[in-house]
C-alpha cells in the first residue's frame, strides 16, 4: 500500500524534527560543559595530580543523601551509596582513592556537589576539568555520526519494526546526561597521558550501556589495572542487561571480576551467562543495616498498617495505588481501620502523589519520609511491585510481603529463591487475599523467622575482614586459595 502524499510529507517533517532534537541536545551538552568549566574554576576545583601512594579510581552514583553537613574540621561528610565504607578501607590499606561521581537526585548543582565532595576530603575526578573542548567536540561529532545508524530488517512476530527502532533511537540519542557520563572515557585518557598510574578501577556493576565507555577506557589506557565490578543491588529476571549470550563474550566488555553482595548471585550470574571464573563472593556493602536488623517483634496496639513502598517509575506507582486502593476497600470490610502508609521514592513528586491518592478515596493514608529500614519493623504488611530491593528488606525483617504483578510492564522479579512470599498477586482477589494473609501473619511466626534468616544468608553477605579483602586489587590480595563456588 502506497502512503498518500500528505502522510509522506508528515513523516518526512517528523524525521526532520527528531534530527533537530538531536542537534539541540548536542548544543545543550556543549553549553553545559562551558558552564561547568567556569563554575568548577570559580569553586577552586583542581585536576587530579600524581601521588606517591598507589591510586584506585571508584566510579559511583552520588545523590543528595550521600553528603551531610558537619560541624567538625570538615564541613561535609561523604557516605558512598554503593560501596559503603570501602573507600575508607582502601585508604587504610595505603591507597589513594579517587572518586569519579555520577550524579542524580541532587538538591544543588553537580559542580557544587563536586566541591562539597572535595570539602569532605575526597579526591574528586571532575571530567569537565580533565577534558579539553576538543574532546567535547569529538564526543558531539561521534553522537551526530551515530544518529544516522541504520535499523533494518528488525522484525517482531513477522512484522517489520525497523521504523520503531529508528524512532526510539532518535528520541533518546545524544542526551546531555549520557554524553556527560561518556566523558569518563577522555577523562581517563587524560589521566594516562599525565602518567598517573592506577592500580584498580571499581564501579557499581549493572551491565548496562552507560558503564561500557568506562570499561573500554580503563582497558585501553590502563591495561595493567584490574577492573572490579560490584554487584551492589538486586538482579531482575526480566532485565535484558542481566543476560549475556556465549556468542557475545568475545566482544562484550566485562570487568576482570564481578564481586557479588550475596551467595545466591554466584549461581544466578553463572546461569545468566556470565563467566563463572569472573564471579566471586564479596560482601553486602550497600545495605549493611539489613544484616544488623533483628526480626520484628509484636507490634504495639493500634491500627493495622499496610506499608506501600513506591518506586521511581510513575506508571508502576499509579497502577499499584489504583489496585491497592480498591483492595483496601474490600479488606476494610472485615478489618476496619486498616491504615495505609506510603513511602515514596525520592524522585517522585510528593504534591502530585498526594493529589492522586486523594482522588482514589482510600483514606486514611499517610505519606511518610525516612528510609524503608526505619519503617519496616513498625508495620503489619508490605505491599509493592517486584522491582526493588525493599522486597528483600521486608522479608529479612520478618515482615509479610505482597507483590503486585503489573499489567503495564514486566514484574522485574528480584527473588530467586523459593519462600512463602515469593509469588505475585495477579488479580484483585489475589491482592485482597495477600493483604488479609499478611495481616494475619503480622505476628512473627516460625515460617517468617525461617524466611528472614534464609533471605539474609542468601542475599546479604555480612561485611567481615575476610569479605572486605576480596575487594583489594590483585597486587595486595593474600595468596590464600579461593574456595570453589560450590563450597561457598
Amino acid at each position: 500500500m502506497v502512503a498518500p502524499p500528505r502522510w509522506r510529507l508528515r513523516r518526512w517533517l517528523y524525521r526532520i524534527e527528531l534530527k533537530a532534537r538531536v542537534l539541540y541536545r548536542c548544543g545543550a551538552f556543549l553549553a553545559k560543559i562551558v558552564k561547568r568549566k567556569i563554575l568548577a574554576r570559580r569553586r577552586g576545583l583542581k585536576c587530579i595530580g600524581p601521588s606517591l601512594a598507589p591510586t584506585v579510581v571508584i566510579r559511583s552514583w552520588v545523590t543528595k543523601g550521600c553528603l551531610t553537613a558537619e560541624s567538625g574540621p570538615r564541613p561535609y561528610r561523604y557516605k558512598d551509596r554503593n560501596f559503603g565504607d570501602l573507600l575508607g578501607y582502601l585508604r587504610s590499606k595505603g591507597f589513594r582513592t579517587v572518586l569519579l561521581p555520577m550524579f542524580f537526585n541532587l538538591d544543588t548543582s553537580e559542580i557544587e556537589a563536586s566541591w562539597r565532595l572535595d570539602q569532605a576530603g575526597e579526591n574528586v575526578l571532575v571530567p569537565e576539568l580533565q577534558v579539553g573542548f576538543g574532546e567535547c567536540f569529538r564526543s558531539v561529532a561521534r553522537a551526530l555520526r551515530l544518529s544516522g545508524l541504520k535499523f533494518e530488517n528488525a522484525s517482531f512476530g513477522g512484522l517489520d519494526v525497523s521504523a520503531v527502532f529508528r524512532e526510539g533511537h532518535l528520541r533518546s540519542h545524544a542526551s546531555p546526561e549520557l554524553l556527560s557520563l561518556n566523558l569518563c572515557y577522555p577523562a581517563l585518557k587524560t589521566l594516562s597521558r599525565r602518567n598517573i598510574p592506577v592500580e584498580a578501577f571499581y564501579y557499581p556493576w549493572e551491565n548496562n550501556a552507560a558503564e561500557k565507555p568506562f570499561l573500554l577506557a580503563a582497558r585501553q589506557y590502563f591495561p595493567e589495572a584490574e577492573v572490579i565490578g560490584f554487584q551492589h543491588s538486586v538482579c531482575y529476571r526480566e532485565q535484558i542487561a542481566m543476560k549475556v549470550l556465549s556468542a557475545e563474550l568475545a566482544s562484550h566488555p566485562l570487568p576482570d571480576r564481578i564481586v557479588c553482595s550475596g551467595r545466591v548471585y554466584l549461581d544466578v550470574l553463572g546461569e545468566l551467562g556470565f563467566p563463572r571464573s569472573k564471579i566471586e563472593l564479596g560482601a553486602n556493602l550497600r545495605y549493611p543495616e539489613v544484616n544488623a536488623c533483628t526480626l520484628r517483634g509484636p507490634l504495639p496496639h493500634g491500627p493495622e498498617t499496610v506499608f506501600a513502598v513506591l518506586t521511581f517509575n510513575e506508571s508502576h506507582t499509579r497502577e499499584l495505588l489504583v489496585k491497592l486502593s480498591r483492595a483496601l476497600k474490600l479488606v476494610r470490610k472485615s478489618r476496619p481501620g486498616v491504615r495505609l502508609l506510603l513511602k515514596p521514592h525520592p524522585l517522585l513528586d510528593i504534591k502530585e502523589l498526594r493529589s492522586f491518592v486523594e482522588s482514589l478515596e482510600c483514606e486514611p493514608f499517610e505519606i511518610v519520609g525516612g528510609t524503608v529500614q526505619e519503617w519496616i519493623r513498625r508495620v503489619s504488611v508490605v505491599a509493592m511491585v517486584g522491582g526493588s530491593v525493599s522486597c528483600l528488606e521486608a522479608l529479612a525483617a520478618g515482615v509479610p510481603l505482597v507483590r503486585l504483578s503489573l499489567a503495564t510492564d514486566f514484574d522485574f522479579d528480584c527473588i530467586w529463591t523459593q519462600n512463602r512470599y515469593d509469588g505475585f498477586a495477579y488479580s484483585q482477589n489475589d491482592l485482597v487475599e495477600g493483604l488479609l494473609k499478611g495481616l494475619s501473619d503480622s505476628i512473627v511466626d516460625e515460617t517468617l523467622s525461617t524466611t528472614a534468616n534464609e533471605i539474609k544468608d542468601e542475599y546479604f553477605e555480612p561485611v567481615t575482614a575476610r569479605s572486605l579483602e576480596v575487594f583489594l586489587p590483585k597486587t595486595l590480595r593474600s595468596s590464600r586459595p579461593q574456595a570453589p563456588l560450590a563450597e561457598l
